[in-house]
């Protein structure tokens, strides 16, 4: 399977600009003492909507992928975690034409689609991590092929971007990509004491992750409220 894997994380996604006064953050990590989640959700490119399945090749493959990582993540961070999936779709017609203008003899411009999708997304309430999957083949600004792409903005604290390609290899060395890039998101500040930190320390910067939302009815109760950008 060769394909290009695109990864947005926006996590503590209600930001300032935002207003919706019915919905209340819920930090479930933070009320979690033991794996701490981190929420991933692929959007497929390119790809027909029977694809678009967890039961399907191509996500039965993702799902290995993302187990893979899951256990590569465990060990680095040293932090038991569990990557949840959360969804797996194709994106609508307005968001699938963009892409397509973005390909040209079946390359894809890696920064142009990373860029617009992290703005596409900012007004929505997303999982921690957003994969977008194309049979593109990704380049940067010198038309240079990449095996790894990435942007790189903050983990938890702000949106980051990351595109890396997988050719026919291994599980293993796929998910190791995946959780390499993952981990790179960490805020530098972070990441350069990572080691030193203690594990409640550790676990307290990941309770920022899998960031869930109540909202109130008519009625006044108050309901957790599903990912939206399934809906865009």
């Amino acid at each position: 399977m060769k394909i290009f894997i695109g990864v947005l994380a926006f996590a503590s996604f209600a930001s300032s600009s935002l207003d919706y006064p019915r919905l209340q953050i819920v930090d479930r990590n933070m009320y979690s003492e033991g794996k701490k989640n981190i929420t991933i959700a692929y959007l497929l490119q390119g790809f027909s909507s029977q694809e678009a399945a967890l039961t399907s090749e191509v996500g039965k493959w993702l799902i290995k992928v993302q187990k893979q990582a899951e256990t590569e993540l465990t060990k680095k961070l040293g932090v038991p975690l569990i990557l949840e999936t959360t969804g797996i779709k194709v994106p609508g017609d307005e968001l699938s034409h963009l892409l397509s203008t973005w390909i040209s003899s079946g390359q894809m411009h890696a920064d142009t689609v990373v860029d617009y999708l992290k703005t596409f997304f900012r007004k929505s309430f997303n999982p921690d991590i957003i994969c977008l999957v194309t049979k593109a083949t990704l380049y940067d600004s010198r038309h240079q092929k990449h095996l790894g792409y990435s942007k790189i903005y903050e983990f938890v604290s702000m949106v980051w971007c990351q595109c890396f390609y997988i050719t026919s290899i291994k599980l293993r060395t796929a998910g190791a990509h995946l959780s390499t890039l993952i981990e790179s998101s960490i805020s530098p500040n972070k990441r350069s004491r990572w080691s030193k930190m203690t594990k409640e320390e550790k676990e307290l910067y990941l309770d920022g992750c899998n960031i869930r939302y109540k909202e109130r009815n008519k009625s006044g109760f108050w309901r957790i409220s599903r990912c939206s950008y399934l809906q865009r």
